[in-house]
């Protein structure tokens, strides 16, 4: 019985510490919801405010996270702008997408749009 309550003891922290990752977890899962909102839902006026909210917040996601989805939320932001006829604005958010990012080449698209 002492060999199983001494093992017991020892596992009380990785148990802790388990249950402290799925709290944290959940937060993550709270936020990259938050995130991805903007990107998987369609969007009307007022848009704007949500999808530079969802920017704010992808700042909090881990770095690989927040790369992509940050640069997708300013593709995204970039486009509507562009449907507004805010050029300017426009391509001061589609220039900020990383040239690495998957969204790049439709940022740079979107960028020669907005010269035409």
């Amino acid at each position: 019985m002492k060999e199983i309550t001494k093992k017991g003891s020892r596992c009380l922290p990785l148990l802790t510490l388990m249950a402290g990752l799925a709290v944290a977890g959940g937060a993550f899962a709270a936020d990259m919801a938050s995130v991805m909102a903007p990107l998987t839902s369609p969007l009307g006026k007022g848009s704007e405010k949500v999808l530079n909210q969802a920017l704010e917040n992808a700042d909090s996601l881990p770095p690989a996270a927040a790369f992509v989805l940050g640069n997708q939320l300013r593709l995204r932001l970039g486009a509507q702008q562009l449907e507004q006829k805010d050029y300017t604005r426009a391509r001061e958010t589609l220039k900020q997408i990383d040239t690495r990012s998957s969204a790049a080449v439709t940022a740079s698209l979107l960028l020669a749009e907005s010269y035409r």
